[in-house]
Formats: C-alpha cells, sequence, structure tokens
C-alpha cells in the first residue's frame, strides 16, 4: 500500500476562460471524481469565469493519520494563496470560492 507522503491529496486543473475578469476555486467532494461537477463548471465558464477546480483525493478522509487533513488544508490556502497572486498580477481581482461536501469544509478554512 502507498504511503499518505507519496499520495497527491488534491491537484488542480484549470478551466480556462481567455476573457475571464473573475475566478472560481472549485473544490469537489469527497468520493466524487471532478468530472461529476462537469455542468457546474461549464456554466460557470459561461458566467465569465475562468474555474481552478481541485480534485481531491479520498484519503484526506480514509485514513488512519489525524494530521492529513491539517496538513491538506494547509497545503491547499498556500496553493490558492499563490495563485490568487499570480491572477491579481494578471489585473484579476474578482475571486470566489466554492466547495461540496469536503471541499465546502476546506474552502471554508482558505477564506
Amino acid at each position: 500500500m502507498e504511503s499518505f507522503a507519496t499520495i497527491p491529496l488534491f491537484r488542480a486543473m484549470v478551466k480556462p476562460n481567455p476573457k475571464a475578469k473573475k475566478v472560481l476555486f472549485y473544490l469537489t467532494s469527497y468520493a466524487f471524481p471532478w468530472w461529476v461537477y462537469t455542468i457546474p463548471i461549464t456554466r460557470f465558464r459561461r458566467m465569465g469565469y475562468e474555474v481552478v477546480v481541485y480534485d481531491l483525493h479520498d484519503a484526506i478522509v480514509e485514513n488512519i493519520d489525524p494530521n492529513i487533513l491539517p496538513s491538506t488544508t494547509s497545503k491547499l490556502i498556500e496553493d490558492i494563496a499563490r495563485r490568487q497572486s499570480e491572477y491579481e498580477a494578471e489585473g484579476i481581482k474578482t475571486f470566489h470560492g466554492i466547495g461540496n461536501s469536503l471541499g465546502s469544509y476546506l474552502i471554508f478554512n482558505y477564506a
């Protein structure tokens, strides 16, 4: 079995929108792959967002190590903050976040 230290607990995928003036950080839920949310992601892009989708690994919840969730939360906060700074350098100043289930908990911690 692979150790939790070597599993990427989340991955970010940018769904670009060349006309975007705002960014949505979309955090998925526990036990569902990111593509389940294809329809809302597409709708948000049509509303003018560039969407950054965070696909969360089930190991965040399915583990025996109590440090996995807080560690993942910290790493995710760092990643979102870095991306937000990069977007601000490009002139984008409006950011929103949405999450489902585990994603809600994680985006709340970022906020």
